[in-house]
Parts: C-alpha cells; sequence; structure tokens
C-alpha cells in the first residue's frame, strides 16, 4: 500500500513541475534569464519616460501654473493618453505579460509618428528621441523573440 501511495504521489508531484507559471518558463536557462532582465529594463525606461511625460502634464518644470493652456487642449489630450498607454505598458512588461511589448510598440510607432508628422504640437529633444527609438527597437526585439520562441515551440 505503501509502494501505491508513492507512485501517485510522484504523478502529482509531476503534474505540478509541468504546471509551472509562465514567468517561470520565460525565466528558464541563460538566454531566458538575460531576456527577463531586458525585459526588465525596458520596463523600467518605459516607467521613466512615462513619469517625465506626466510630470510635464502636471506641469512640473513650466514657468505657467496651467500646462492645458500652455500646450493647449488637443496636445495635453495626446500626450496624456499617450503616458496612460505607456504607463500601462511597462507595468505589463514588468509583469512579463505578452500585451505590455505590444502596447509598448503600438504606443512607441504612434508617438514617433505624431512627432514626425509635427500633429498635436508635440515635440521632442534629441534625449527623448533617443529614448524613444530605443524602446521601440527594445519592445521590437521582444516581439521577434517571443514569436520565434513560440515557432520554436510550435514546431518541437
Amino acid at each position: 500500500m505503501p509502494s501505491q501511495r508513492r507512485g501517485r504521489s510522484s504523478n502529482l508531484s509531476r503534474k505540478t513541475k509541468a504546471d509551472t507559471s509562465s514567468q517561470r518558463q520565460f525565466e528558464k536557462g541563460i538566454i531566458g534569464t538575460v531576456i527577463a532582465r531586458i525585459t526588465r529594463i525596458i520596463a523600467l525606461a518605459a516607467l521613466f519616460t512615462a513619469l517625465l511625460d506626466a510630470a510635464r502634464l502636471l506641469g512640473v518644470g513650466s514657468a505657467s501654473g496651467n500646462p492645458v493652456s500652455t500646450m493647449g487642449v488637443a496636445t495635453f489630450t495626446v500626450m496624456a493618453g499617450l503616458t496612460m498607454f505607456r504607463l500601462f505598458s511597462a507595468v505589463g512588461m514588468w509583469i512579463y505579460a505578452a500585451w505590455g511589448a505590444v502596447l509598448l510598440f503600438l504606443t512607441s510607432i504612434l508617438e514617433l509618428l505624431i512627432v514626425i508628422t509635427g500633429m498635436a504640437g508635440i515635440d521632442a529633444n534629441v534625449f527623448g528621441w533617443l529614448l524613444r527609438l530605443l524602446l521601440l527597437t527594445g519592445s521590437a526585439f521582444l516581439l521577434g523573440f517571443s514569436y520565434f520562441a513560440w515557432r520554436r515551440a510550435v514546431h518541437d
């Protein structure tokens, strides 16, 4: 009888070992550890840019008191939306959610298109451009890595 119980418990332990969370699967191995650290660095950079934009929206560092009157309603609204999307994407990437990198990629493309076309009066300095390009390339790298990992898992 004890041998039967041991057999059952080993089957249960195999099931619990196979049902690991996605984060543990993601961080498995040396490549997974490097990718996890890159993801966290990109998430911190996205959070940093979102907090800088939020501070600008709140009027920190500006001489006038009301940022809506300084920027205009359209610029303020567009920046508020992009800031919220960037905050959500930073949180999503920090918790290794699949939608975090997608949201960051789409937000970065949208923001760069708005800045390039000059819509809504949003401008960026050199530091802002470099940081946003870093976020765009980092999120594209993570999406590409996720795609190739998915393809490998499907074909194995």
